[in-house]
């Protein structure tokens, strides 16, 4: 569907009595929290249609302040709540792309690949795959993402991630478990690196709508600074654009 309006920074891709679907920019949290600066989209949202007398805005799901693209809203609290228990059944893909850096020594990576592993997280919520068996002390979930690479560079590549899961920071622990990752990334990774944002995308979110039942799929390409990461391209992969972007 083409985008039909914008909010501030925040640009509208769908809305009807019971969802907003909107893509939000790098750099803007998804909801608020005590002590937090600035607008966050639900915020946003809630000035946007706060002049029809809506002043309920429920986040079902969040993306990472850096992290751009998808998201979608319920415009009451027992819908949003509805939507949070029966997310794993409704929604039926979730498609993130990322630019990868390749640490010194880490082995290419493959056309495509399905990544599943064990992820604890420490006491201040960054996430690691723990080398060998899980200690006791350490709460293990298991996280799956399916993965392919679009375009390789000089030093990086572009990769497109499909959850299967949807654990915090999963695409990120996963890519720097295999040396690979996500450039502009501060927090994972031996090539933390803070000077760029962080290149990570949601590209992708389909589902059943809730109340219509009709199957709705939302899409936002990647930003263009994110082939600039590449650096010389080797070209793009002959699997690249399939899913219609």
């Amino acid at each position: 569907m083409k985008p039909q309006k914008r909010s501030n920074h925040l640009e509208i891709l769908f809305e009807d009595k019971s969802l907003v679907i909107v893509v939000k920019p790098h750099g803007m949290l998804s909801t608020s929290f005590a002590g937090s600066r600035g607008k966050s989209a639900q915020d946003v949202l809630a000035n946007h249609f706060r002049s029809r007398g809506k002043r309920t805005i429920y986040a079902v799901h969040r993306l990472d302040r850096d992290t751009s693209g998808v998201m979608m809203f319920a415009l009451s609290e027992q819908l949003g709540k509805r939507i949070m228990d029966d997310w794993t059944n409704m929604v039926q893909e979730r498609t993130y792309r990322c630019v990868c850096l390749r640490e010194p020594g880490a082995a290419p990576l493959p056309e495509s690949q399905t990544l599943k592993n064990e992820i604890a997280y420490n006491r201040y919520g960054i996430g690691f795959v723990p080398l060998g068996p899980p200690q006791k002390k350490d709460r293990t979930v298991t996280a799956i993402s399916k993965i392919r690479v679009l375009t390789r560079g000089a030093h990086a590549d572009l990769v497109e991630c499909d959850l299967v899961t949807g654990r915090k920071n999963q695409i990120r622990i996963q890519m720097a478990h295999l040396g690979h990752p996500i450039a502009g990334d501060p927090n994972y990774g031996n090539m933390r690196d803070s000077r760029n944002r962080l290149a990570l995308h949601a590209c992708v979110l389909a589902f059943t709508h809730p109340v219509t039942r009709e199957a709705l799929r939302f899409e936002s390409r990647e930003p263009k600074e994110f082939i600039s990461l590449l650096g010389n391209r080797q070209g793009p992969n002959p699997s690249r654009g399939k899913r219609g972007f």
